[in-house]
């Protein structure tokens, strides 16, 4: 196959959106989110199963309602260039909020990065959707505003709320990937989320169009939006290779980004399932490169500051 599947790992330490409780299973090391430890063995596991990357999320507020270990984690940059000296392949990617850093700041933290890992750094990029945040940072927050959906701004880009959701038919997520393949093939293309229109509609209003197109009751509503749906991703490793095949054949995703309740279940893939993928093709049997760049497939860039020199000299 002329394309090939891409992975990266999500480590979780302690809990994070979806595990809150993930501290409470004894097989957790209860300092996991703030043990450097934790996220060097993940980052070489990950690295032993030819992953892209690393990739460290963040979140700079916490209320009374928020689970503790959301805020008790270490800080991404930090984490991750700690983690550049124990790896040599592995992409090393972090948060980190264009609203609460300076554009300097943020370039100089990230190059320095990618320095000491020798060019495997890379930027989640996020706005920041926490409304308390902005107190953090002793600016003010006007809440309550609303935007007439036509005329008003899209979404923050920051908001993962409005992304696509994996569903158990693979062809679900398919009109995002070609419109966002379109976005990235456009000069000067717009940020999707930010000024660019929302056709598919708000989820809101999707669960709104169902309740009254079943005539659900207000409990009946209620029970559908708890309960469990299984993840078609589980099962036995030639399971999940099989599944994570289909959905990569027809085009729903070029790569994932996993997430593993504990260390145990992360060496389960790598031992199970990704010796599957490699001997169907799938997946790679060696990394192409030595930086996130160039095991990504991506081209280097022109420096501008060349490119004009050597304009300027015909």
């Amino acid at each position: 196959m002329s394309r090939t599947l891409h992975l990266a790992l999500h480590p979780y330490g302690v809990g994070g959106p979806g595990q809150h409780g993930l501290w409470k299973d004894p097989r957790v090391a209860k300092n996991a989110s703030i043990d450097i430890s934790y996220y060097i063995r993940q980052a070489q596991a990950a690295e032993h199963a030819l992953f892209d990357a690393l990739f460290i999320v963040d979140s700079q507020f916490i209320n009374a309602t928020y689970p503790a270990h959301y805020l008790n984690r270490l800080e991404p940059l930090t984490l991750l260039s700690a983690v550049a000296t124990h790896t040599r392949h592995v992409g090393l990617v972090g948060t980190a909020s264009s609203t609460y850093n300076s554009p300097f700041n943020l370039a100089r933290r990230f190059a320095s990065l990618d320095h000491i890992s020798g060019g495997r750094a890379g930027w989640n990029v996020v706005t920041s959707f926490d409304t308390g945040t902005s107190r953090n940072f002793g600016l003010p927050w006007r809440p309550g505003r609303r935007h007439d959906r036509g005329s008003g701004p899209a979404p923050r880009a920051g908001d993962l709320r409005g992304g696509p959701r994996l569903r158990p038919q693979p062809r679900a997520p398919r009109p995002f990937l070609r419109r966002l393949r379109l976005q990235r093939a456009r000069p000067g293309r717009a940020v999707p989320g930010r000024g660019t229109p929302r056709r598919e509609g708000r989820p809101d209003r999707r669960r709104q169009a169902r309740a009254k197109a079943e005539n659900l009751t207000l409990r009946q509503v209620a029970e559908s939006l708890s309960e469990f749906r299984r993840s078609p991703f589980v099962g036995a490793p030639e399971t999940v290779a099989d599944t994570i095949g289909q959905w990569f054949a027809a085009g729903a995703f070029d790569g994932i980004n996993l997430a593993f309740r504990t260390d145990q279940d992360l060496e389960l893939f790598v031992d199970g399932v990704v010796p599957i993928l490699q001997k169907r093709g799938l997946y790679r049997t060696e990394y192409p490169a030595d930086t996130l760049r160039g095991n990504l497939g991506l081209p280097v860039p022109v420096n501008r500051w060349t490119r004009e020199r050597l304009s300027a000299n015909g």
